[in-house]
């Protein structure tokens, strides 16, 4: 799916922090032998594992807990009582409880450790787990978390209006598509999911795993929202991922220890738009996603490089048409444009550019609060095994009407 692509030693990280490893637990839409504290301990004896026998948890310095939502896990400071059982006893640890790419704030408060000369070691863990939001009449947690989602709505301006978490995204895709209305066909869209879908049959971690999702099947499937169907929204998750960051003295002890290459942390950018709709800033244009478009300027700048350098992209794909306006907000086409990604054959077998290549959060499962480290997961992995790649881009965003934005570029390094 890759032209070949030499790897350039010209270009040098302002800030030498680097992903050491990475690691997922099973997804799935209901974990009913696990814990919070199960999960999290599950990731991290997966990650023990993925960094050998000389590893152990005493390395590291500084851990983040990303928490997309505490009422999900029905406790306030799950992550204090981590501490003991992950053997992070001393360590500095805090939490990040943002409404929309928690994963990648997560991560970025990690780097922003190490950066800082604070740090040689950190861990990012995202544990989604909504036990005590089960739905004794569906058997289901996932009516009770939609319902709570809509809490974080202002209850006197958006709930008289008939908010969900649906129509977060939903009033998105629909102001863009009324602006753009030649984008966004259901063929395309489609025929995007069935790409994503088949490209997650190789992760035996993802949650839909070994399902077969066809194109026919997500254009048969029923409306939930406006025009979008069942077969275009993500799944909800139970589960866990962790993620190793560190300096470049031990980014080179573990890559001797373990063999892989150095994969490094290039450019970051974050941005979180107004919530408040309107012509001009600071109100938000409903019909882009412009703190997409903001944050991924920000960590191409970063980086020192443009979108045509990017090879392979983790985007959070919440529902499937949201996905491809990212993809054209991170600059890989041009607004009202979007599905030409899928039509010319940009991110299809074959193509330029390597869309979610372990199923993203469409096939593989979006745990709240570790989705984006999950698609960490995934452009790591990629550039692990493809070392004519060079960079891959990592997109977060959520929160009411998808106003946060991360994108985080990973380099990996010429030896």
């Amino acid at each position: 799916m890759l032209k070949e692509t030499k790897l350039t030693e010209d270009r040098k990280m302002k800030n030498k922090v680097y992903v050491l490893g990475a690691v997922m637990t099973p997804m799935r839409g209901r974990w009913k032998n696990q814990t919070y504290w199960g999960l999290a301990q599950m990731a991290t004896k997966a990650l023990l594992e993925h960094m050998g026998l000389q590893f152990h948890m005493g390395l590291v310095d500084f851990a983040s807990f990303g928490i997309y939502n505490d009422m999900f896990e029905g406790h306030a400071i799950p992550e204090t009582f981590l501490v003991g059982p992950l053997g992070l006893h001393m360590c500095e640890v805090d939490r990040i409880s943002t409404g929309g790419q928690t994963g990648l704030a997560t991560t970025t408060r990690v780097y922003d450790a190490i950066a800082s000369g604070r740090h040689k070691l950190g861990l990012a863990l995202g544990v989604e787990k909504a036990l005590d939001n089960f739905d004794p009449q569906s058997h289901s947690q996932t009516p009770a978390v939609i319902d709570t989602i809509a809490f974080s709505w202002p209850f006197w301006t958006q709930w008289p209006l008939g908010v969900t978490a649906a129509s977060s995204y939903a009033q998105r895709i629909a102001a863009y598509r009324e602006r753009f209305p030649k984008d966004l066909g259901m063929e395309a869209r489609a025929r995007f999911i069935e790409q994503v879908c088949k490209q997650g049959l190789v992760n035996p971690l993802a949650q839909r795993h070994p399902e077969v999702i066809t194109a026919d099947w997500v254009k048969d499937s029923r409306v939930i929202i406006d025009d979008i169907r069942l077969g275009e929204v993500c799944v909800y998750s139970e589960g866990a991922v962790a993620i190793l960051l560190g300096d470049e003295d031990m980014a080179r002890e573990w890559s001797k220890e373990t063999g892989r290459p150095m994969i490094g942390v290039a450019g970051i950018g974050h941005a979180c738009e107004s919530t408040y709709v309107g012509r001009e800033p600071p109100h938000m244009d409903l019909t882009i996603i412009e703190s997409d478009k903001v944050a991924a300027e920000r960590a191409y700048r970063m980086a020192g490089i443009g979108p045509k350098d990017i090879k392979v992209v983790g985007q959070h794909c919440a529902f499937g048409p949201q996905g491809l306006i990212t993809l054209a907000m991170m600059g890989f086409a041009e607004p009202g444009h979007a599905q030409d990604l899928v039509l010319d054959g940009t991110m299809m077998d074959g193509g330029t550019l390597v869309v979610d290549p372990y199923g993203g959060l469409i096939y593989a499962g979006h745990a709240v609060g570790s989705s984006n480290m999950m698609s960490m997961l995934e452009v790591y992995n990629f550039l692990v095994a493809h070392p004519d790649a060079e960079f891959g881009a990592v997109h977060g965003t959520g929160g009411a009407d998808a106003v946060y934005g991360g994108v985080t570029v990973l380099q990996q390094l010429a030896e």
